[in-house]
């Protein structure tokens, strides 16, 4: 053949999955979770505390609170922590150092959940040590994105909430960044997307729901609702 037949053939269009994003109800539904094990099989209202509830409680702040992806979260070491200035410097993937690296922030809620999960091993950490780890005491190991992907959907079975995986914390984040606000190239470059085009996914997502907000609280709807549901009286003046 002269040429590859097969190039000549336009792709089917392919639509847009689904971006899956949490409720303020869920995200407070899965911190709860991470305090308690399930409960016993013989006494339905017995659970116990969790050892690692406060290392738990941290990757889901730092992962809701920075949009970082799986692979980032479980490279974070001690040395990437900036507790003065509530930010973290992040491994961005892909081969090489260049353009990968980049700065997040998180709040006031995050740093104090990750000063709590650092505590115990402050006075032996290096720099080089990852943040979070697993493992007894004696024997300390990194945390590999399988092992958050687990840990993440144990979590959301005792909350009671189905498909709790890293990046849907990531869309949470996109998502309720651009609703209070915040600019797509700003957010671009805290999510280190190469284009704008899941950007935009998520800026369409936002407005659409500002959109909604909008109508079910518009303030000459609520006059126009009033103005319908209030009893007609007479005046006998």
């Amino acid at each position: 053949m002269p040429k590859n037949i097969i190039r000549t053939i336009d792709p089917l269009p392919v639509s847009d999955p689904v971006i899956e994003t949490f409720t303020k109800d869920e995200i407070a539904a899965l911190l709860k979770a991470c305090d308690v094990t399930h409960t016993w099989k013989n006494r339905a209202a017995t659970t116990n505390a969790r050892s690692t509830a406060f290392r738990d409680r941290a990757i889901i702040l730092t992962l809701l609170d920075t949009g970082c992806r799986a692979s980032e979260l479980c490279g974070i070491c001690v040395g990437d922590l900036n507790l003065n200035t509530n930010s973290i410097k992040l491994h961005g993937k892909g081969p090489g150092r260049d353009g990968k690296e980049r700065i997040v922030y998180f709040g006031k809620r995050t740093s104090q959940a990750v000063w709590k999960c650092l505590l115990p091993r402050l006075n032996s950490s290096k720099d080089d040590d990852r943040l979070f780890v697993v493992g007894p005491d004696s024997d300390l190991r990194p945390m590999t994105r399988d092992v958050l992907r687990k840990l993440l959907h144990r979590i959301g079975e005792r909350a009671g909430i189905a498909n709790v995986y890293p990046h849907r914390f990531r869309h949470t984040f996109a998502i309720n960044y651009l609703r209070n606000e915040g600019d797509i190239l700003t957010l671009q470059a805290l999510l280190r997307h190469s284009d704008l085009e899941m950007v935009k996914r998520y800026a369409r997502i936002a407005q659409t729901d500002c959109a909604d907000a909008h109508r079910r609280a518009s303030p000459s709807g609520q006059l126009e609702t009033v103005r319908h549901t209030r009893p007609i009286t007479r005046c006998h003046c």
